[in-house]
């Protein structure tokens, strides 16, 4: 079996996948699939993506760079659309953002304003349509399943980097 990692490349969960958990997982002999190593020069993102939201066991490791990458939210989103969270997903929270109701709201109005924000792009310029269509499209799924997302995120009892090594 594969196991699949979805995280942020920015710090810190980037230097706790890379540093701890990869080295971890090497070491227990599992394999697993990041898209910073295996996805190579022209390596084709969008078929990693559809990947990891069709993969059996994905480690998630959510921050507050997470919930406002376009790039992670989508994986998230994609893997929330395939189903079975409960069976596929293992979830780590980094203790830099609240599971509150508060803070689920703040991140789901910041993606409603992305929608916007490229719905008058492009109703201003016909022209600007083709370059945003697939952002606008990957806000949308995530927009689709935040509700669920924020839900597993806040009632799911999360692990620790310790506890899932």
């Amino acid at each position: 079996m594969q196991i699949y990692i979805s995280y942020s490349w920015k710090q810190p969960a980037k230097s706790i996948v890379k540093n701890w958990l990869c080295p971890v997982l090497n070491q227990a002999y599992i394999t697993y699939r990041i898209d910073e190593e295996k996805c190579g020069y022209c390596h084709d993102i969008e078929k990693f993506e559809q990947e990891i939201g069709n993969a059996d066991k994905v480690i998630v490791v959510i921050g507050k760079n997470y919930l406002y990458s376009l790039e992670c939210m989508y994986e998230f989103a994609r893997i929330i659309e395939h189903g079975n969270l409960r069976n596929r997903l293992i979830p780590v929270c980094l203790d830099d953002f609240e599971r509150s109701l508060n803070e689920g709201q703040q991140i789901f109005q910041y993606w409603k304003c992305q929608e916007d924000i490229l719905n008058k792009e492009i109703e201003n310029d016909a022209n600007s349509k083709g370059l945003f269509e697939k952002e606008l499209e990957r806000i949308k799924l995530i927009i689709a399943h935040f509700s669920e997302a924020w839900h597993y995120i806040r009632k799911t009892n999360t692990l620790t980097f310790e506890s899932l090594s």
